[in-house]
Protein backbone atom coordinates (compact mmCIF):
# COMPACT_ATOMS: atom_id res chain seq x y z
CA UNK A 1 0.00 0.00 0.00
CA UNK A 2 1.37 3.30 -0.98
CA UNK A 3 -0.04 6.90 0.79
CA UNK A 4 -1.03 8.09 -2.85
CA UNK A 5 -3.75 4.61 -2.17
CA UNK A 6 -5.45 6.33 0.07
CA UNK A 7 -8.96 8.20 0.03
CA UNK A 8 -6.78 11.66 1.44
CA UNK A 9 -7.24 14.93 -0.55
CA UNK A 10 -4.55 16.44 -2.99
CA UNK A 11 -3.36 18.94 -0.24
CA UNK A 12 -2.44 16.69 1.95
CA UNK A 13 -1.13 14.72 -0.41
CA UNK A 14 1.23 17.18 -1.85
CA UNK A 15 2.29 17.61 2.16
CA UNK A 16 3.77 13.87 1.95
CA UNK A 17 5.39 14.15 -0.92
CA UNK A 18 7.31 16.94 0.56
CA UNK A 19 7.95 14.97 3.31
CA UNK A 20 9.41 12.15 0.51
CA UNK A 21 7.03 9.44 2.71
CA UNK A 22 5.82 6.97 0.07
CA UNK A 23 4.91 3.68 2.16
CA UNK A 24 3.13 3.52 5.23
CA UNK A 25 4.26 2.17 8.24
CA UNK A 26 2.23 -1.07 10.08
CA UNK A 27 0.28 1.14 12.23
CA UNK A 28 -0.29 3.68 9.68
CA UNK A 29 -1.52 1.17 7.08
CA UNK A 30 -4.12 -0.19 9.86
CA UNK A 31 -5.20 2.94 11.23
CA UNK A 32 -5.59 5.80 8.24
CA UNK A 33 -8.21 3.83 5.87
CA UNK A 34 -10.23 2.92 9.33
CA UNK A 35 -9.78 6.10 10.78
CA UNK A 36 -11.45 8.02 7.55
CA UNK A 37 -14.22 5.07 6.94
CA UNK A 38 -15.95 4.46 10.33
CA UNK A 39 -16.88 7.07 13.41
CA UNK A 40 -16.49 3.81 15.77
CA UNK A 41 -13.63 4.71 18.92
CA UNK A 42 -10.27 3.53 18.32
CA UNK A 43 -7.62 1.61 20.30
CA UNK A 44 -3.73 1.54 18.67
CA UNK A 45 -1.34 -0.13 19.91
CA UNK A 46 2.58 0.28 18.28
CA UNK A 47 6.11 0.24 19.93
CA UNK A 48 7.81 3.58 20.00
CA UNK A 49 9.05 5.05 16.84
CA UNK A 50 6.57 3.11 14.38
CA UNK A 51 4.95 6.45 13.23
CA UNK A 52 1.65 6.35 15.83
CA UNK A 53 1.82 10.11 15.28
CA UNK A 54 1.02 10.33 11.58
CA UNK A 55 -1.18 7.50 12.35
CA UNK A 56 -3.95 9.85 13.62
CA UNK A 57 -2.59 13.04 12.20
CA UNK A 58 -3.16 12.48 8.51
CA UNK A 59 -7.16 10.84 9.44
CA UNK A 60 -8.03 14.03 11.62
CA UNK A 61 -6.91 16.40 9.24
CA UNK A 62 -8.93 14.95 6.22
CA UNK A 63 -11.76 14.75 8.25
CA UNK A 64 -11.78 18.37 9.46
CA UNK A 65 -10.01 19.81 6.44
CA UNK A 66 -13.26 21.48 5.10
CA UNK A 67 -14.93 22.71 9.02
CA UNK A 68 -13.93 25.79 10.39
CA UNK A 69 -15.23 24.54 13.85
CA UNK A 70 -13.30 26.55 17.01
CA UNK A 71 -11.50 23.47 19.07
CA UNK A 72 -12.74 20.82 16.99
CA UNK A 73 -10.40 18.19 18.09
CA UNK A 74 -8.44 17.84 21.64
CA UNK A 75 -5.18 16.02 20.85
CA UNK A 76 -3.65 14.68 24.85
CA UNK A 77 0.01 14.54 25.36
CA UNK A 78 2.08 13.14 28.66
CA UNK A 79 4.65 16.35 27.87
CA UNK A 80 5.75 19.61 26.34
CA UNK A 81 8.25 18.05 24.03
CA UNK A 82 5.93 15.61 22.62
CA UNK A 83 2.89 17.82 22.18
CA UNK A 84 5.41 20.42 20.35
CA UNK A 85 6.64 17.19 18.45
CA UNK A 86 2.60 16.78 17.36
CA UNK A 87 2.32 19.94 16.35
CA UNK A 88 5.17 20.23 14.03
CA UNK A 89 3.53 16.81 12.39
CA UNK A 90 0.13 18.91 12.44
CA UNK A 91 2.02 21.53 10.69
CA UNK A 92 3.83 19.30 8.42
CA UNK A 93 1.17 17.52 6.84
CA UNK A 94 -1.35 19.84 6.68
CA UNK A 95 0.88 22.68 5.37
CA UNK A 96 -1.65 23.56 2.44
CA UNK A 97 -4.61 23.58 4.70
CA UNK A 98 -6.44 26.70 6.03
CA UNK A 99 -6.31 24.80 9.68
CA UNK A 100 -5.12 26.54 12.80
CA UNK A 101 -3.33 24.75 15.50
CA UNK A 102 -2.28 25.76 19.42
CA UNK A 103 -0.51 24.30 21.73
CA UNK A 104 -1.01 24.41 25.48
CA UNK A 105 1.30 23.17 27.79
CA UNK A 106 2.11 24.52 31.23
CA UNK A 107 5.70 26.54 32.39
CA UNK A 108 4.27 29.42 29.65
CA UNK A 109 2.50 32.18 31.00
CA UNK A 110 -1.62 31.71 30.98
CA UNK A 111 -2.28 35.18 29.11
CA UNK A 112 -0.41 34.47 26.61
CA UNK A 113 -1.85 30.86 25.97
CA UNK A 114 -5.14 32.59 26.29
CA UNK A 115 -4.93 35.64 23.88
CA UNK A 116 -3.64 33.11 21.12
CA UNK A 117 -6.75 30.91 21.74
CA UNK A 118 -9.00 34.21 21.13
CA UNK A 119 -7.13 35.57 18.20
CA UNK A 120 -6.70 32.03 16.48
CA UNK A 121 -9.74 30.22 17.24
CA UNK A 122 -8.05 27.19 16.08
CA UNK A 123 -10.15 23.73 15.14
CA UNK A 124 -6.67 21.57 17.08
CA UNK A 125 -5.79 21.78 20.27
CA UNK A 126 -2.27 20.00 21.56
CA UNK A 127 -2.03 20.15 25.04
CA UNK A 128 -0.56 18.36 28.04
CA UNK A 129 -3.08 17.70 30.89
CA UNK A 130 -2.25 19.83 33.49
CA UNK A 131 -2.44 22.67 31.61
CA UNK A 132 -5.21 22.00 29.60
CA UNK A 133 -7.84 21.33 33.08
CA UNK A 134 -6.65 24.73 34.29
CA UNK A 135 -7.56 26.86 31.41
CA UNK A 136 -11.38 24.49 31.69
CA UNK A 137 -11.58 25.38 34.91
CA UNK A 138 -10.91 29.15 34.15
CA UNK A 139 -13.67 28.97 31.93
CA UNK A 140 -11.16 29.45 28.82
CA UNK A 141 -11.25 25.85 27.40
CA UNK A 142 -15.08 23.97 26.55
CA UNK A 143 -15.08 20.87 24.91
CA UNK A 144 -18.87 20.46 25.20
CA UNK A 145 -19.06 20.63 21.48
CA UNK A 146 -15.90 19.55 20.32
CA UNK A 147 -16.12 16.47 18.56
CA UNK A 148 -12.38 14.61 18.76
CA UNK A 149 -10.16 13.34 21.47
CA UNK A 150 -7.13 12.21 20.85
CA UNK A 151 -5.00 10.62 23.63
CA UNK A 152 -1.53 10.08 22.98
CA UNK A 153 1.39 7.90 24.58
CA UNK A 154 -1.56 6.54 26.88
CA UNK A 155 0.54 4.35 29.11
CA UNK A 156 3.17 7.04 29.39
CA UNK A 157 0.58 9.47 30.74
CA UNK A 158 -0.53 6.67 33.20
CA UNK A 159 2.73 6.66 34.55
CA UNK A 160 3.61 9.91 35.02
CA UNK A 161 0.37 10.12 37.25
CA UNK A 162 -2.35 11.69 34.84
CA UNK A 163 -4.71 9.10 34.55
CA UNK A 164 -7.07 10.88 36.62
CA UNK A 165 -6.42 14.27 34.99
CA UNK A 166 -7.16 12.58 31.41
CA UNK A 167 -10.75 10.88 33.02
CA UNK A 168 -11.77 14.84 34.40
CA UNK A 169 -11.02 16.04 30.72
CA UNK A 170 -12.70 12.77 28.79
CA UNK A 171 -15.69 13.96 31.26
CA UNK A 172 -15.40 17.80 29.92
CA UNK A 173 -16.48 15.99 25.98
CA UNK A 174 -19.81 15.17 25.08
CA UNK A 175 -21.26 11.42 24.82
CA UNK A 176 -21.06 11.65 21.08
CA UNK A 177 -17.17 12.36 20.69
CA UNK A 178 -14.90 10.31 18.77
CA UNK A 179 -12.21 9.08 20.97
CA UNK A 180 -8.68 7.88 19.40
CA UNK A 181 -5.85 6.28 21.91
CA UNK A 182 -2.88 5.31 21.05
CA UNK A 183 -0.14 3.24 22.96
CA UNK A 184 2.75 1.55 23.39
CA UNK A 185 1.41 -0.97 26.04
CA UNK A 186 -1.54 -1.68 27.63
CA UNK A 187 -1.35 -1.47 31.31
CA UNK A 188 -4.48 -2.61 33.24
CA UNK A 189 -5.08 0.73 34.53
CA UNK A 190 -5.81 1.45 30.68
CA UNK A 191 -7.85 -0.78 29.93
CA UNK A 192 -9.69 -0.20 32.60
CA UNK A 193 -10.06 3.31 30.94
CA UNK A 194 -11.01 1.84 27.57
CA UNK A 195 -13.51 -0.31 29.21
CA UNK A 196 -15.30 2.49 30.78
CA UNK A 197 -15.09 5.53 28.52
CA UNK A 198 -14.77 4.34 25.20
CA UNK A 199 -17.54 2.83 22.80
CA UNK A 200 -17.20 -0.52 21.58
CA UNK A 201 -13.81 0.41 19.79
CA UNK A 202 -11.88 -1.25 17.62
CA UNK A 203 -8.30 -2.51 18.15
CA UNK A 204 -5.17 -2.75 16.18
CA UNK A 205 -2.05 -4.46 17.42
CA UNK A 206 0.59 -4.23 15.46
CA UNK A 207 2.77 -7.58 15.75
CA UNK A 208 4.94 -7.27 12.86
CA UNK A 209 8.29 -5.79 14.72
CA UNK A 210 9.07 -6.63 18.25
CA UNK A 211 9.15 -5.08 21.24
CA UNK A 212 13.16 -5.45 20.91
CA UNK A 213 13.30 -3.80 17.04
CA UNK A 214 15.73 -5.95 15.13
CA UNK A 215 16.88 -2.56 13.93
CA UNK A 216 18.63 -1.44 16.97
CA UNK A 217 21.83 -3.56 17.80
CA UNK A 218 21.17 -3.93 22.01
CA UNK A 219 24.13 -4.44 24.30
CA UNK A 220 25.09 -4.31 27.91
CA UNK A 221 27.80 -3.21 29.95
CA UNK A 222 28.80 -4.88 33.40
CA UNK A 223 30.86 -2.23 35.52
CA UNK A 224 31.91 -1.38 38.94
CA UNK A 225 30.16 1.75 40.11
CA UNK A 226 32.67 3.78 40.04
CA UNK A 227 33.78 3.25 36.58
CA UNK A 228 30.18 3.73 35.29
CA UNK A 229 31.47 7.60 34.00
CA UNK A 230 34.63 6.51 32.56
CA UNK A 231 32.97 3.35 30.66
CA UNK A 232 30.23 6.10 29.04
CA UNK A 233 33.08 8.41 28.16
CA UNK A 234 35.13 5.20 26.52
CA UNK A 235 31.74 4.56 24.34
CA UNK A 236 31.29 7.87 23.22
CA UNK A 237 34.48 8.37 21.81
CA UNK A 238 34.15 4.61 20.13
CA UNK A 239 31.17 5.61 18.57
CA UNK A 240 32.32 8.86 17.13
CA UNK A 241 30.42 12.35 17.58
CA UNK A 242 26.87 11.49 16.04
CA UNK A 243 23.91 12.34 17.79
CA UNK A 244 23.24 10.49 20.87
CA UNK A 245 20.90 10.32 23.82
CA UNK A 246 22.59 9.48 27.46
CA UNK A 247 19.58 8.17 29.85
CA UNK A 248 19.32 8.76 33.28
CA UNK A 249 17.23 8.09 36.24
CA UNK A 250 17.52 11.38 38.19
CA UNK A 251 18.22 15.12 36.98
CA UNK A 252 20.83 15.87 38.94
CA UNK A 253 22.19 12.78 36.93
CA UNK A 254 21.54 14.57 33.42
CA UNK A 255 23.31 17.72 34.91
CA UNK A 256 26.49 15.91 36.26
CA UNK A 257 27.10 13.91 33.89
CA UNK A 258 26.74 16.83 30.74
CA UNK A 259 29.12 19.13 33.18
CA UNK A 260 31.81 15.86 33.01
CA UNK A 261 31.44 15.44 29.15
CA UNK A 262 32.08 19.31 28.37
CA UNK A 263 35.32 19.18 30.83
CA UNK A 264 36.29 16.38 28.41
CA UNK A 265 35.57 18.02 25.09
CA UNK A 266 32.34 16.62 24.48
CA UNK A 267 29.65 18.96 23.52
CA UNK A 268 27.15 17.89 25.29
CA UNK A 269 23.62 19.49 27.27
CA UNK A 270 21.45 18.28 29.36
CA UNK A 271 17.76 18.38 29.41
CA UNK A 272 15.39 17.63 32.56
CA UNK A 273 12.03 19.19 34.59
CA UNK A 274 14.29 21.44 36.51
CA UNK A 275 14.69 23.62 33.13
CA UNK A 276 12.54 25.68 32.11
CA UNK A 277 10.54 25.88 29.51
CA UNK A 278 12.86 28.07 27.32
CA UNK A 279 16.09 26.35 28.41
CA UNK A 280 14.26 22.99 27.32
CA UNK A 281 13.59 24.18 24.01
CA UNK A 282 17.01 26.21 23.80
CA UNK A 283 18.61 22.75 24.43
CA UNK A 284 16.17 20.77 21.95
CA UNK A 285 16.92 23.23 19.09
CA UNK A 286 20.75 22.49 19.84
CA UNK A 287 20.69 19.29 19.47
CA UNK A 288 18.81 19.17 16.55
CA UNK A 289 20.49 21.68 14.37
CA UNK A 290 23.93 19.89 15.25
CA UNK A 291 25.59 22.09 17.89
CA UNK A 292 25.47 19.51 20.44
CA UNK A 293 26.72 16.03 19.65
CA UNK A 294 25.13 14.37 23.37
CA UNK A 295 21.80 14.98 25.13
CA UNK A 296 21.99 13.35 28.47
CA UNK A 297 18.49 13.68 29.59
CA UNK A 298 15.45 11.78 31.91
CA UNK A 299 12.82 9.39 30.71
CA UNK A 300 10.12 12.51 31.04
CA UNK A 301 11.87 15.23 29.62
CA UNK A 302 12.94 12.68 26.59
CA UNK A 303 9.13 12.32 25.60
CA UNK A 304 8.72 13.65 22.05
CA UNK A 305 12.45 13.67 20.84
CA UNK A 306 12.51 12.87 17.56
CA UNK A 307 15.83 13.57 15.96
CA UNK A 308 16.58 12.21 12.64
CA UNK A 309 20.07 10.16 12.52
CA UNK A 310 20.12 9.49 15.52
CA UNK A 311 23.04 6.93 16.00
CA UNK A 312 23.07 5.67 20.00
CA UNK A 313 21.33 5.13 22.80
CA UNK A 314 23.00 5.04 26.16
CA UNK A 315 21.82 4.04 29.40
CA UNK A 316 23.69 5.18 31.98
CA UNK A 317 21.86 2.57 34.73
CA UNK A 318 18.44 0.84 33.69
CA UNK A 319 15.07 2.39 34.50
CA UNK A 320 13.01 0.59 36.83
CA UNK A 321 10.08 -0.52 34.51
CA UNK A 322 10.69 -2.48 31.64
CA UNK A 323 8.11 -0.37 29.49
CA UNK A 324 10.76 2.78 29.44
CA UNK A 325 13.60 1.01 28.27
CA UNK A 326 11.44 -0.14 25.16
CA UNK A 327 10.67 4.04 24.89
CA UNK A 328 14.42 4.57 25.39
CA UNK A 329 16.01 2.53 22.81
CA UNK A 330 12.96 3.44 20.30
CA UNK A 331 14.55 7.30 19.69
CA UNK A 332 16.99 5.03 17.54
CA UNK A 333 16.66 2.99 14.81
CA UNK A 334 13.53 4.38 13.96
CA UNK A 335 11.79 4.56 10.31
CA UNK A 336 14.21 1.68 8.97
CA UNK A 337 17.25 3.18 9.96
CA UNK A 338 19.94 1.25 12.47
CA UNK A 339 20.36 2.10 15.50
CA UNK A 340 22.54 1.26 19.02
CA UNK A 341 21.19 0.82 21.91
CA UNK A 342 24.42 0.23 24.92
CA UNK A 343 23.46 -0.26 28.54
CA UNK A 344 25.94 0.33 31.54
CA UNK A 345 24.87 -2.00 34.13
CA UNK A 346 26.38 -2.32 37.50
CA UNK A 347 25.76 -5.91 39.53
CA UNK A 348 22.60 -4.70 41.18
CA UNK A 349 20.65 -3.79 38.11
CA UNK A 350 21.50 -7.50 36.58
CA UNK A 351 18.02 -8.55 37.86
CA UNK A 352 15.90 -5.20 35.99
CA UNK A 353 17.82 -6.53 32.77
CA UNK A 354 16.48 -9.75 33.12
CA UNK A 355 12.95 -8.78 33.54
CA UNK A 356 13.59 -6.43 30.31
CA UNK A 357 14.88 -9.53 28.70
CA UNK A 358 11.68 -11.32 29.22
CA UNK A 359 9.50 -8.06 28.31
CA UNK A 360 11.24 -8.13 24.74
CA UNK A 361 11.66 -11.89 24.21
CA UNK A 362 15.23 -10.77 23.21
CA UNK A 363 18.81 -11.80 24.73
CA UNK A 364 21.05 -8.17 25.21
CA UNK A 365 24.31 -9.28 24.53
CA UNK A 366 27.06 -8.42 27.11
CA UNK A 367 30.16 -6.44 25.91
CA UNK A 368 33.60 -5.38 26.82
CA UNK A 369 34.37 -1.43 27.57
CA UNK A 370 37.04 -0.34 25.05
CA UNK A 371 41.08 -1.46 26.27
CA UNK A 372 43.32 1.29 25.72
CA UNK A 373 44.55 -0.24 22.25
CA UNK A 374 41.15 -0.33 20.83
CA UNK A 375 39.72 2.64 21.95
CA UNK A 376 43.02 4.72 20.89
CA UNK A 377 42.95 3.28 17.40
CA UNK A 378 39.54 4.19 16.80
CA UNK A 379 40.17 7.63 17.78
CA UNK A 380 42.84 7.87 15.23
CA UNK A 381 40.41 6.59 12.80
CA UNK A 382 37.97 8.95 13.48
CA UNK A 383 39.75 12.19 13.28
CA UNK A 384 41.18 10.76 10.25
CA UNK A 385 37.93 10.82 8.49
CA UNK A 386 37.38 14.20 9.53
CA UNK A 387 40.29 15.86 8.04
CA UNK A 388 40.18 13.11 4.94
CA UNK A 389 38.72 15.80 2.70
CA UNK A 390 41.06 18.50 3.59
CA UNK A 391 43.84 15.88 2.91
CA UNK A 392 42.15 15.41 -1.10
CA UNK A 393 41.79 19.44 -1.04
CA UNK A 394 45.40 20.17 -0.13
CA UNK A 395 46.77 17.34 -2.20
CA UNK A 396 44.59 17.67 -5.54
CA UNK A 397 45.28 21.49 -5.99
CA UNK A 398 49.03 21.47 -4.89
CA UNK A 399 50.08 25.15 -5.07
CA UNK A 400 46.30 26.14 -5.73
CA UNK A 401 45.39 25.56 -2.32
CA UNK A 402 45.22 28.92 -0.76
CA UNK A 403 46.09 29.59 2.80
CA UNK A 404 46.23 32.51 5.32
CA UNK A 405 49.54 34.56 4.53
CA UNK A 406 50.05 33.54 8.32
CA UNK A 407 51.22 30.24 7.09
CA UNK A 408 54.63 31.91 6.69
CA UNK A 409 55.59 32.10 10.24
CA UNK A 410 54.48 28.53 10.66
CA UNK A 411 56.53 27.50 7.61
CA UNK A 412 59.64 29.10 9.54
CA UNK A 413 59.06 27.26 12.67
CA UNK A 414 59.31 23.78 11.09
CA UNK A 415 61.89 24.41 8.18
CA UNK A 416 64.08 22.42 9.71
CA UNK A 417 61.82 19.55 10.86
CA UNK A 418 61.87 16.50 8.53
CA UNK A 419 58.63 14.73 7.13
CA UNK A 420 58.91 12.19 10.30
CA UNK A 421 59.13 15.14 12.95
CA UNK A 422 56.39 16.76 11.66
CA UNK A 423 54.07 13.90 11.07
CA UNK A 424 55.06 13.48 15.26
CA UNK A 425 53.96 16.84 15.82
CA UNK A 426 51.00 17.00 14.07
CA UNK A 427 49.75 13.44 16.22
CA UNK A 428 50.95 14.58 19.33
CA UNK A 429 48.54 17.61 18.55
CA UNK A 430 45.81 15.68 17.47
CA UNK A 431 45.55 13.16 19.95
CA UNK A 432 47.42 14.14 23.43
CA UNK A 433 44.73 15.09 25.29
CA UNK A 434 42.44 12.34 24.14
CA UNK A 435 44.90 9.52 24.74
CA UNK A 436 46.00 11.23 28.24
CA UNK A 437 42.48 11.08 29.46
CA UNK A 438 42.67 7.28 28.17
CA UNK A 439 45.69 6.30 29.71
CA UNK A 440 44.95 8.06 33.03
CA UNK A 441 42.81 4.48 33.90
CA UNK A 442 45.23 2.02 32.33
CA UNK A 443 43.71 -0.65 31.26
CA UNK A 444 41.23 -1.40 34.52
CA UNK A 445 39.39 -4.29 34.69
CA UNK A 446 36.13 -2.09 34.53
CA UNK A 447 33.76 -5.50 35.52
CA UNK A 448 32.10 -5.85 38.35
CA UNK A 449 34.47 -7.69 40.58
CA UNK A 450 31.99 -8.28 43.43
CA UNK A 451 29.84 -10.59 40.13
CA UNK A 452 32.91 -12.18 39.36
CA UNK A 453 34.31 -13.23 43.44
CA UNK A 454 30.69 -14.21 44.32
CA UNK A 455 30.67 -16.87 41.38
CA UNK A 456 34.12 -17.91 41.79
CA UNK A 457 33.16 -18.70 45.49
CA UNK A 458 30.12 -20.35 44.71
CA UNK A 459 32.40 -22.58 42.19
CA UNK A 460 35.60 -23.48 44.94
CA UNK A 461 34.95 -26.15 47.42
CA UNK A 462 35.88 -25.54 51.15
CA UNK A 463 34.20 -25.84 54.35
CA UNK A 464 29.89 -26.48 54.04
CA UNK A 465 30.52 -26.67 50.37
CA UNK A 466 28.47 -29.45 48.09
CA UNK A 467 31.98 -31.58 47.74
CA UNK A 468 32.53 -32.11 51.93
CA UNK A 469 28.16 -32.81 52.36
CA UNK A 470 28.55 -35.46 49.82
CA UNK A 471 30.69 -37.62 51.94
CA UNK A 472 29.37 -40.86 52.91
CA UNK A 473 29.22 -41.89 56.44
CA UNK A 474 31.58 -44.71 56.32
CA UNK A 475 34.22 -42.40 54.90
CA UNK A 476 33.55 -39.96 58.24
CA UNK A 477 33.93 -43.42 60.34
CA UNK A 478 37.35 -44.00 58.74
CA UNK A 479 38.63 -40.77 59.53
CA UNK A 480 37.61 -41.17 63.11
CA UNK A 481 39.40 -44.62 63.50
CA UNK A 482 42.08 -43.31 62.13
CA UNK A 483 42.57 -40.59 64.74
CA UNK A 484 42.16 -43.07 67.30
CA UNK A 485 45.11 -45.23 65.88
CA UNK A 486 47.24 -42.25 66.11
CA UNK A 487 46.44 -41.75 69.68
CA UNK A 488 44.20 -38.84 69.44
CA UNK A 489 40.87 -38.87 70.75
CA UNK A 490 38.08 -38.91 68.34
CA UNK A 491 36.03 -36.12 67.42
CA UNK A 492 32.68 -36.01 69.06
CA UNK A 493 29.72 -33.66 68.16
CA UNK A 494 29.09 -31.03 70.04
CA UNK A 495 25.37 -31.06 71.77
Amino acid sequence: MQFNELNLCDPILRAIEVLNFTTPTEIQQEAIPYLLETDRDFVGQAQTGTGKTAAFVVPLLERIKDQKIPTHALILTPTRELAYQVEKEINNFGRYLNLNTCLIYGGTPYDKQINLLRKTQPEIIVGTPGRIIDLIERGKLDFSNSEYLILDEADEMLKMGFIDDVQHIMECFSAARKTWMFSATMPDEIVNLINKNLNKPKFIKCKKKSLSNEDIEQSYYLVDRKYRFEALHRLILQNGSGPSIVFCRTRQDTKDIADKLLAKGIMADCLNGDLSQGQREYAMNKFKSGRTDVLVCTDVAARGIDVTGLEVVYNFGLPLDNESYVHRIGRTGRAGAKGLAQSIVTNNEMGLLRKIEKTINHRIKRSDVPKNTDLKSKIVSQKIEKISKIKESVVSKGNEFKVDSSFGIFLNEFDNCSKDDLQKIFFTLLFNKEFHDVDRFGDVDFSDKKRSDFSARKQRPGRGSSDNRRRSFSQRSHDRKDDSSKGRRPRSRRA
